[in-house]
């Protein structure tokens, strides 16, 4: 991998950062990024080991339902989003990083969903601009 000059006209050199972006904006699909995080959201949710009552933390569904996913545009910027944005419950964020229940001692280890579907977005997106930038 290197880097590589083109000898070519002023203006394909001022433009070539700007057809980058371009090329960047149409390779990289975020709705679809976002959409594939929430549900490897709510998956690892359905399925993550619960000690007390075994596979899964889904005794009320509320949890799980309440992620969401969105594409906003924000002050020109286009944003992702995904997580709990509209119904925020204390005890999603205790199962989240886990915690001690208070009335068995016992402690309940934590689920990681946010922050672990968080990490495979971001290595897809990495992936999607890599893929971008590779392209001519």
């Amino acid at each position: 991998m290197g880097i590589v000059w083109v000898k070519g006209s002023p203006s394909a050199f001022v433009d070539s950062p700007r057809n980058l972006v371009a090329r960047v904006e149409k390779s990289i699909d975020l709705d679809a990024i976002v959409k594939q995080a929430a549900e490897r959201m709510q998956y690892i949710i359905g399925t993550i080991n619960n000690t007390a009552s075994g596979p899964g933390r889904v005794d009320t569904t509320l949890m799980i339902k309440s992620v969401k996913y969105r594409v906003i545009i924000d002050g020109g910027n286009l944003v992702g989003e995904f997580g709990w944005l509209d119904t925020q419950e204390m005890y999603f964020l205790y199962q989240e990083k886990g915690f001690t229940n208070w009335l068995t001692g016992r402690e309940v280890p934590a689920m990681l969903a946010l922050m672990d579907a968080g990490i495979e977005a971001r290595e897809q997106f990495v992936r999607q601009l890599r893929d971008a930038i590779k392209r001519k």
